[in-house]
């Protein structure tokens, strides 16, 4: 098997698995959610991302040399660090202006999800697009990355 293929095919695995969790503790009962299981066939390419939101110095270094090669990604956030670091933001929201970047949800706070209640997650999941769209206004995308 192709070193693409198993990273695939991990990814679909660990996600089906965190469907599951949400489906059984009753969290994704409400709404349904698209699982992507590969990008197109007919081109060669991968999905960068990027879940690094805390390190101001590190991050905005990432979204600069990201911006300057006009390299597309999707970013996901957790809501703390969103508040906490509104330099990563602005850098963040001139990509977007850009074309290059998307945003998705990373929680609001980096936790352990398995080990929350069903109030827990539902207090979490949503909470890094929630705090990045209040405190700059930017459309967010529905990805939760975990």
């Amino acid at each position: 098997m192709r070193p693409e293929h198993l990273v695939g095919r991990v990814a679909l695995v660990l996600g089906l698995a965190f469907v599951a969790i949400l489906i059984w503790t009753g969290v994704a009962s409400a709404a349904s959610a698209t699982v992507i299981y590969h990008g197109s066939k007919e081109r060669k390419q991968i999905a960068l991302t990027f879940d690094d939101n805390t390190n101001v110095p590190r991050a905005l270094g990432v979204l600069r040399a990201l911006a300057h090669n006009e390299v597309r990604a999707t970013l996901v956030v957790t809501g703390n660090s969103v508040q906490a670091f509104p330099a990563i933001n602005t850098e963040i929201v001139k990509g977007m202006a850009a074309g290059l970047f998307e945003v998705g949800d990373h929680s609001r706070s980096h936790p352990v999800l398995t080990g929350l209640s069903r109030s827990g997650m539902a207090s979490q999941i949503g909470a890094g697009t929630d705090a990045f769209r209040r405190l700059t206004g930017a459309r967010t995308v529905p990805l939760y990355r975990f």
